[in-house]
């Protein structure tokens, strides 16, 4: 059974809004998109890209944790949980400071997310650091310097105006961009998404990275292909939503109709599966058509460059 078997995306339609994409789309668009691979799924020679690790990074956690693109740009790296063994989901948590209308939540991000993430981080991240450090850039930041930090709080130094222990959950994004921890190497950032320069991202800068990889997509004749950040949100809703369908069917299958709403009653349904995976305070607000949520907070402001 193919819970995705009635997706048909739209072809050569101009104007096509498309709100989700399946799995194989995804995984599709982030291939050619932004790991310059070719139709056949072959490295395309012509691909110049440079950030290739970072992007699709940054997309598949989107489409793993479901979280708003404001949300998962403001991560810093002590927030990361650690690789274990046997685990195929890792719970993390949303800070305040970071979540749409100030309510964080917990949240899932699958081994694979993290293993690409943790890959990302100790590879092209990395790499852009030592640049940065040897530039010495991070000498001219304005930075909050960290003198210790835990996945639960960030102890500031001394001669720092706020100086003492601030929680993630109490620190928005635009001072975790501020947030810098003393290494042998020198000073580097807490934020986990850094622009190709090794200063922290942003997060208005990945409207642009998904612009490139739609851009891309279209020269290549690919059609009814784009995506946006919200997308893989709504994407992610999707696939939980049909996991959870067939789970329930599976569970309830043998059920007579009064006992599988009593079920149902005590135990909750599908929706209440993605209202917890997407966070939202109220059922109601996941049962939405896919389309009629946006978020907001980062379409206030003009795009910024990679």
């Amino acid at each position: 059974m193919n819970p995705f078997e009635d997706y048909e995306p739209p072809r050569s339609r101009k104007g096509a809004d498309v709100k989700w994409l399946d799995p194989a789309a995804v995984a599709r668009w982030v291939g050619v998109g932004l790991r310059g691979k070719d139709l056949s799924g072959r490295a395309d020679p012509s691909w110049q890209g440079r950030n290739e690790q970072r992007d699709a990074a940054f997309a598949e956690g989107l489409y793993g944790t479901g979280l708003r693109l404001g949300s998962w740009a403001s991560i810093v790296l002590p927030e990361l949980p650690g690789l274990a063994r046997g685990r195929g989901f890792f719970r993390c948590q949303l800070a305040d400071a970071c979540a749409k209308g100030g309510n964080g939540y917990p949240y899932w991000m699958p081994l694979a997310t993290l293993r690409g993430v943790l890959g990302y981080a100790e590879g092209a991240r990395a790499a852009a650091v030592r640049r940065a450090q040897a530039a010495g850039r991070y000498d001219r930041a304005d930075p909050l310097l960290v003198a210790g930090a835990s996945r639960s709080a960030a102890l500031l130094e001394a001669d720092q105006g706020g100086a003492g222990q601030k929680a993630w959950n109490d620190l928005g994004p635009e001072d975790r961009l501020r947030l810098f921890r003393r290494t042998p190497q020198g000073l580097e950032p807490v934020a986990l998404w850094l622009n190709e320069d090794g200063l922290p991202r942003d997060g208005h800068g990945w409207h642009h990275t998904f612009d490139v990889a739609n851009a891309r997509i279209a020269s290549l004749s690919l059609d009814g292909l784009s995506c946006t950040p919200h997308m893989l949100r709504h994407s992610m809703a999707l696939k939980w939503f049909a996991i959870g369908k067939l789970a329930h069917a599976a569970r309830l299958g043998h059920l007579a109709p009064d006992e599988a709403s009593d079920f149902r009653a005590q135990f909750g349904d599908t929706w209440h599966l993605v209202q917890t995976m997407l966070g939202h305070r109220r059922v109601e607000t996941t049962k939405l058509p896919l389309g009629a949520q946006r978020d907001p907070g980062l379409d206030q402001h003009p795009r910024q460059p990679r």
